[in-house]
């Protein structure tokens, strides 16, 4: 009988105390935690090397496309030793952006209110865009259109005027314009947020227009015009917008690219304005 109440007492000391309980149930825990840590660490390492590899793939392409074709698009010889687009141009951005900037705060306190009153959503639009050597960016314009724009993006494709399968986007008298957006976009007024893209570096005021779909979707003869930083304003700006096409653009983009200087620059701002009235859908 001593026997076993010794036995009993012996298996009540080594039974854990609530105590021990709660604290092997934290270390349980705080190791789940730093599995799951651990784990959605190494995805997110693995899915990082994935676009690095991409985007080194991409870079590799464009760099081909403007070096080493048979017929390349860019001089890359004048493009490096440019001097305005490797230091000047960077420092007219900054002083036109600036001075933009501070002459448009007015106009933007009252697109700001024509918008919250037209239509609910946001104030600014914001979008992922592509960018020198195909990198992506956040930018950013007034709000055009109603809040659902993207959702209802896909019941509009086969009105595309650049065809079902291009991946360049327009559609004429598209439905999903608000009010206040059809005249801010025949203006131009939406765009005034991209000076703050300039101000941080993403885009220039003068360059190829940056493209909402991802270079990855570019036609090979289409990745030169990623061989600089993009512009607010560009000789297809000033050629007709939304008349004329991807391939097109391409071209004028390309034009630009070989023949940039602080001239051209100039002259393609000053004709900026008068070519508004022909401008978005």
């Amino acid at each position: 009988m001593q026997e076993q109440y010794d036995t009993i007492t012996t298996f009540r000391e080594l039974r854990p105390t609530p105590q021990q309980t709660t604290t092997r149930t934290a270390v349980r825990r705080r190791r789940g935690r730093s599995l799951s840590s651990s784990s959605w660490t190494i995805a997110a390492n693995a899915k990082a090397n994935d676009c690095q590899r991409a985007h080194h793939d991409l870079r590799t392409s464009i760099f081909h496309r403007c070096e080493h074709e048979d017929s390349p698009d860019i001089d890359v010889r004048r493009l490096r030793a440019n001097p305005y687009l490797q230091r000047r141009k960077r420092i007219f951005d900054i002083i036109v952006a600036s001075l933009l900037l501070l002459g448009s705060l007015p106009a933007w306190l009252l697109i700001a209110l024509a918008i919250k009153f037209d239509s609910p959503g946001p104030v600014l639009f914001k979008q992922d865009r592509t960018v020198l050597l195909g990198r992506r960016f956040r930018m950013f314009k007034f709000r055009t259109m109603v809040a659902d724009a993207e959702q209802r993006k896909k019941d509009l494709m086969d009105k595309n005027i650049h065809g079902h399968d291009s991946p360049d986007f327009k559609v004429v008298d598209d439905p999903r314009i608000t009010r206040i957006g059809g005249f801010l976009r025949k203006t131009s007024l939406d765009e005034l947020p991209n000076l703050l893209n300039v101000l941080k570096g993403d885009m220039s005021i003068v360059g190829p227009r940056p493209t909402s779909f991802h270079a990855s979707t570019y036609g090979k003869h289409h990745l030169s015009r990623l061989a600089i930083k993009p512009g607010i304003t560009g000789l297809w700006q000033v050629s007709g917008r939304a008349d004329v096409d991807f391939n097109q653009r391409t071209f004028l983009d390309v034009d630009y690219i070989n023949r940039a200087s602080l001239i051209v620059d100039m002259a393609l701002l000053l004709r900026t304005p008068f070519k508004i009235r022909s401008g978005a859908y």
